[in-house]
């Protein structure tokens, strides 16, 4: 007579337990997964030229008297802080020279015309209307008028923002503040 053993029976992991173990990986060892991309519009000009790469969009006046961008930036320091701490920091309106750093401009090439910190929707947005000399970046050939718009959501910080030479500035300004105020993040 032989004898036999009895081993228990060992399950593969199916998909649904393969794909729960593979997930709670990066929980245990630390790590959280990126929070998702935010979806983000903003209503462009009729007529005016649209073009997207990634995460940018650019709107063009048929004429080049102005442009808009929407423009969406990864920011991984943020993917674990609440929504609610990231309005915090957009409470307060920037000075000329807070607007100056976060363009990469110096900081006596940017003068402050308006600035607004207020809640829209469910987050907090912090605007401004500037005016940017020429040189104070790599793309500012001519002194330009800019209306602007930041938001931030768990590990993206989202910009919609026109600009117009000075001489335009006065015929734009309303299609410009309109693109910049249509700016909704979900």
């Amino acid at each position: 007579m032989r004898a036999t053993t009895t081993r228990p029976l060992r399950r593969r992991p199916g998909p649904p337990r393969l794909l729960a173990a593979l997930t709670a990986i990066p929980v245990l060892a630390g790590f959280a997964p990126a929070p998702p991309k935010p979806t983000v519009t903003v209503a462009f000009p009729q007529g005016w030229r649209v073009v997207t790469r990634g995460d940018l969009v650019s709107a063009r006046h048929p004429a080049d008297h102005a442009r808009c961008n929407r423009d969406l930036t990864r920011i991984p320091d943020s993917d674990q802080t609440p929504q609610a701490e990231l309005d915090q920091t957009l409470t307060a309106p920037w000075g000329a020279a807070e607007w100056a750093a976060f363009l990469g401009a110096p900081a006596d090439k940017v003068e402050l015309i308006t600035t607004a910190a207020r809640p829209s929707g469910p987050r907090q947005v912090r605007t401004a209307a500037l005016l940017i000399h020429a040189g104070a970046t790599p793309v500012t050939r001519q002194d330009v008028h800019a209306v602007m718009a930041v938001q931030r959501t768990p590990g993206w910080v989202v910009i919609a923002a026109c600009y117009a030479p000075v001489r335009w500035y006065p015929a734009e300004r309303g299609a410009m503040e309109g693109a910049v105020g249509s700016l909704r993040v979900e």
